[in-house]
């Protein structure tokens, strides 16, 4: 939250990032930490910052209380579509991770989804029609950081009854499986499979995203139905180090993982494989 409201402040008064660098006389990787929510701020910091951005003084009483009630620790982002992918501080922390780990409880993770996959979700949910290409369009280009020189390590954990549990037809699935069996064979991206009948403990529950990172504290995004929250307090940040320990150990291995998708892959075109219909 405080950190789209100093971006804000910035960029309302038409201050470069370069313009901030020189009156804070801070690096840009400070500035970038700042404005993304993965560096830490006092309250002196943000007033000066505030200051050298000529704002106002409702601005700076508005900021240094949302400091003041939450810290720096949360960055809370709407959006209207149900889907983060336009959320500027999560897309910059996922650029920044040097690795990342997903998890959901029912559906896909969306950096792995194919475009017929999302559109057949955003169907069935509460869009307006209108915008589910250009949400379409978002997310695939948010899963292009999979794919950049220097990416990050990526390990998702996919319950088996996420991948039974049927998005638009038996094609669609079937294509998704299969995208995920070929990109489970590059390196650096580990898709593992949570077999059905593991117990239903709290920690299974609840999607996340964890990102670790050299220069930051480790961040984990949880995506509610109209918001995104991003937290680095170090009582939450261990938490969820420790659901992905848990899920570490449930989970299949790559192989075995890629083995599953694969027969389920084919089992979905040959319309055998045992499915549940996903309801909106």
């Amino acid at each position: 939250m405080i950190a789209e409201m100093v971006r804000q402040a910035r960029q309302s008064k038409g201050i470069s990032t370069g313009q901030m660098v020189d009156r804070m006389g801070w690096f840009r990787s400070e500035l970038s930490g700042v404005e993304n929510g993965t560096r830490r701020c006092e309250v002196d910091e943000l007033v000066l910052y505030l200051a050298m951005c000529d704002a106002d003084r409702e601005t700076m009483a508005r900021v240094v209380g949302v400091h003041r009630q939450w810290g720096d620790t949360m960055l809370v982002h709407g959006h209207d579509s149900g889907l983060p992918d336009t959320m500027w501080a999560l897309l910059n922390c996922e650029k920044a991770a040097t690795a990342v780990a997903a998890y959901d409880p029912v559906l896909i993770p969306g950096l792995l989804q194919t475009q017929a996959y999302v559109h057949a979700l955003l169907l069935g949910a509460d869009v307006d029609p209108e915008k589910i290409d250009d949400r379409v369009r978002d997310r695939m280009a948010r899963q292009q950081v999979m794919f950049e020189a220097s990416p990050p390590r990526f390990e998702f954990f996919v319950p088996e009854a996420g991948l039974r549990a049927v998005v638009g037809s038996r094609e669609v699935m079937s294509e998704q499986l299969m995208y995920m069996v070929l990109l489970s064979n590059r390196d650096g991206i580990d898709i593992r499979v949570l077999p059905s009948g593991i117990s239903g403990s709290a920690w299974l529950r609840g999607q996340f995203e964890f990102m670790n990172h050299d220069e930051y504290p480790a961040v984990v995004h949880v995506e509610l139905d109209t918001a995104s929250v991003l937290v680095d307090d170090r009582g939450s940040v261990d938490c969820y180090r420790d659901r992905i320990r848990r899920l570490r150990e449930a989970a299949l291995d790559k192989a075995r993982s890629r083995a599953l998708m694969l027969d389920m892959a084919h089992e979905y075109k040959t319309r055998t494989v045992k499915v549940e219909r996903l309801r909106p």
